[in-house]
């Protein structure tokens, strides 16, 4: 018969101590792992693999049987994850000790192959309830739930993963109903002591599931902040957002015996002391991105450009100019970096745009322009633009191109990325039969910026 959790939270670095004749299940867990080394956050230096393998091993000295989850994101949206496409964090996990991961949208940035071979070359097993190819397949190397023994108590797992329509519009990756899915998988491990969903899925879409499937006992979700892990109750059941950047180690005592459940977190800070090994390997990733990457481009006043947005206006205009289109069109959430003044390396470039999206010269008619940009402004992903200016009026938006304002029955040009004419973050999905040149002769994001920086 199956056991109501009594949920108790303790903030501190150490679990409240257990009874010496109860044996506690320990269920470890951290997600958002891009970087290998820590990361600047609002909270201080957090993160790191050195300093997230020294907190596990300290913990498995005593409880080496503790199940050790992660929750997803180890892809693109980084240098290294431009750079490495997962393959060096998959590699850290391993030596981490890793037992079960859950896939993050940017696990599929670089296209299903990568994928796959990520998920092969891992020591640890990836769970996907809701993931399928686009031929209908399993990733494979994949499996949609598991069933793990600790001593005498099992625990179901099952993976599910929210918006893959955010990565890569090449990714293969096809979204299954969530919900349907979930029920599916915990049909085939309801038998089991506890239930755990590993989720990268907003609070809304954690709460729905808790209430359609309440046979799961406890979520494991995706960071809501950078260096905060957030804690809230759907009933007596428990939703744990890790903070990203793997800045904390959750740490979850499960007591068979008497039904409870403790939490504390870890935080991976400058306090905890690196594996010597694990550091000297991140040392040398940096030393070699320093290498590869240090090249300096030109040097750009850049005392007006301070906001993500701000950088994004900049691109934007770059991309305009790049193609010689009447406006160009950047979503500001694919700008991952600041700049700073003075000289412009090969690592800023990257930094900023690691996504490789080719960019699209397009011709569309002023009414679809109108669109696309009210799009823009209110109801889709926040974006910076080019060659536009918009004010707003009691008849709705007024949309000037070039100081000329907006003529719905004239065609325009415009540059965008293949992941917004793709329909992603919103927008509606443009034709091919728009594109000023095939796709496959595009130039990447990066590589325009690069021309465009070298010739300063």
């Amino acid at each position: 018969m199956r056991k109501y959790i009594v949920l108790i939270l303790t903030w501190i670095a150490a679990c409240t101590a257990l009874s010496a004749q109860e044996e506690a299940v320990k269920i470890l867990y951290f997600n958002d792992a891009h970087e290998p080394d820590m990361v600047s956050t609002e909270g201080g230096l957090l993160g790191g693999v050195a300093r997230m393998k020294s907190v596990v091993d300290s913990i498995r000295q005593s409880s080496p049987d503790a199940l050790l989850l992660f929750g997803g994101d180890l892809g693109g949206g980084t240098l290294a994850g431009k750079l490495y496409r997962g393959s060096i964090m998959v590699d850290f996990l391993s030596e981490i000790g890793v037992d079960y991961a859950n896939y993050g949208q940017h696990d599929f940035d670089y296209g299903l192959d990568n994928t796959q071979a990520l998920t092969r070359r891992s020591k640890f097993t990836w769970i996907s309830s809701n993931t399928l190819t686009t031929e209908g397949s399993p990733i494979d190397g994949s499996v949609p739930f598991v069933i793990h023994k600790i001593g005498s108590t099992s625990i179901g797992i099952i993976g599910l993963v929210d918006k893959v329509d955010t990565s890569s519009p090449r990714s293969g990756i096809t979204q299954r109903d969530i919900m349907d899915c979930a029920k599916s998988a915990i049909g085939h491990i309801k038998d089991a002591d506890y239930i755990i969903a590993i989720t990268q899925m907003n609070s809304k879409l954690n709460e729905q599931l808790l209430r359609e499937c309440p046979q799961i006992d406890l979520i494991l979700g995706e960071e809501t902040s950078q260096y905060i892990t957030n804690v809230h109750f759907v009933g007596d059941k428990m939703i744990i957002d890790g903070c990203g950047n793997m800045g904390h180690l959750v740490e979850v005592s499960l007591r068979g015996e008497q039904g409870s459940q403790a939490i504390s977190v870890h935080p991976i800070s400058t306090a905890v002391k690196p594996d010597e090994r694990l550091e000297r390997r991140v040392q040398a990733i940096n030393e070699e991105i320093a290498s590869r990457l240090g090249v300096r481009l030109g040097t750009l006043p850049l005392d007006h450009i301070r906001t993500r947005h701000q950088i994004g206006e900049m691109v934007a205009g770059i991309f305009r100019e790049h193609y010689g289109t009447d406006m160009a069109l950047v979503q500001s959430g694919g700008i991952r970096a600041d700049l700073t003044d003075g000289d412009i390396t090969l690592r800023d470039i990257y930094s900023i745009l690691p996504y490789e999206n080719r960019i699209i010269p397009v011709r569309l008619p002023g009414r679809s322009i109108r669109r696309l940009i009210e799009n823009a402004v209110s109801g889709g992903e926040e974006a910076a633009l080019a060659g536009v200016e918009v004010t707003s009026s009691d008849e709705g938006l007024i949309i000037y191109v070039n100081g000329v304002r907006l003529d719905e029955g004239k065609d325009y040009t415009i540059a965008l990325s293949e992941y917004v004419t793709s329909g992603g973050g919103g927008f509606d999905v443009i034709s091919e039969s728009s594109y000023m040149m095939p796709l496959d002769k595009a130039d990447k994001d990066s590589d325009i910026l690069i021309k465009y920086f070298t010739a300063l």
